[in-house]
């Protein structure tokens, strides 16, 4: 089973390649507005490819003189003797990989660095230890500031594949300004799996101060393809019932709906489902995610509801995803 944090919110984040693009600071949410019908757009729609703004920041570039590590996010009841048996390594050299994580007390989103060992010529190396798949592309970051000087960044992540793949990370890097800073975040989807043929953001939080005009950069630093016939996770979709409502004022829109099971495919022991905000030009303006407060049995209906707010571009559409675990 896989459980990250409750009734996450991703405060509402968009994206901007540099700073001196970002609107300003935004206040509080408004409270509550007359609403519109929208239109729910479902877990398997494919995201438009965001029309570029803004000129492009000139950030320093990232070292190329080692390998991008295999990396593992640390899920719900992981241990790092499971977590070494899924990728072939040992305990001593998983431990020796990760000197300042205790091994009895992991906590979820700890991430992990896999110490795989290069296959020899000729050996055939093991799907898990293979590089990010290339069909996964990270589109180009964008950031919003926040009122105290702190900033949000985001970026999709799209599987252009036939197969879905979990444990998407990719590692942020703000630099440049006045004053001059660096700092690097890593990220990872607010879903467990990036389904084929689909895109989900991968976000982080930069503390304050941010200088107004520094530049952001990220690029993917890991996805594992998800195993055939995985018991992990379930087949699940969304009921007829789904509706959107998106405010007057576009700056919010609240989601809800019921979710089934496939048939002979329960019970679910915990259920997400995530709410992504676009605009009209396809930026990405707005997360939100929700858990189920309990299980889903086999024939029940497990009703959701959960509102998504905008950092500033009114709100054109909402796509929804869910995400079942066993």
């Amino acid at each position: 089973m896989h459980r990250r944090t409750a009734l996450l919110l991703v405060a509402c984040l968009a994206l901007t390649a540099s700073f001196t693009a970002c609107s300003p600071p935004l206040p509080t949410p408004p409270p509550p507005s007359p609403t519109s019908p929208g239109v729910l757009i479902p877990f398997n729609t494919r995201t438009l490819t965001p029309s570029p703004s803004g000129a492009p920041p000139t950030p320093t570039p990232f070292p190329t003189a080692t390998p991008t590590p295999v990396t593992y996010t640390v899920q719900k009841n992981d241990d790092m003797f499971g977590i070494a048996l899924r990728f072939g390594v040992s305990l001593p050299a998983l431990k020796t990989a990760n000197p300042t994580v205790l091994p009895n007390f992991l906590s979820v989103g700890i991430v992990l660095i896999i110490p795989i060992t290069p296959s020899p010529p000729g050996a055939t190396p093991s799907p898990q230890a293979s590089a990010t798949p290339a069909a996964v592309t990270l589109d180009r970051p964008r950031c919003y500031p926040v009122a105290d000087g702190s900033a949000w960044c985001l970026a999709l992540a799209r599987n252009t594949s036939e197969r879905g793949v979990e444990n998407v990370t990719a590692l942020f890097r703000l630099s440049g300004g006045d004053p001059p800073v660096q700092s690097e975040q890593t990220a990872i989807t607010p879903l467990n799996i990036l389904p084929a043929k689909s895109a989900l953001p991968v976000t982080v939080f930069f503390p304050a101060p941010v200088p107004p005009n520094a530049g952001v950069e990220a690029r993917l630093q890991s996805a594992l393809p998800l195993p055939e016939n995985d018991r992990r996770y379930l087949p699940v979709e969304f009921g007829a019932s789904g509706s959107q409502q998106i405010s007057q004022d576009l700056r919010s829109a609240q989601v809800g709906g019921d979710i089934h099971l496939a048939p002979g495919s329960g019970p679910a022991a915990e259920i997400w489902v995530l709410a992504v905000a676009y605009d009209a030009g396809g930026e990405v303006i707005g997360v939100r995610k929700w858990e189920s407060p309990g299980p889903l049995e086999t024939g029940a209906a497990l009703p959701f509801e959960l509102e998504v707010y905008s950092l500033g571009p009114p709100i054109s559409r909402v796509e929804t995803y869910v995400e079942a675990h066993s």
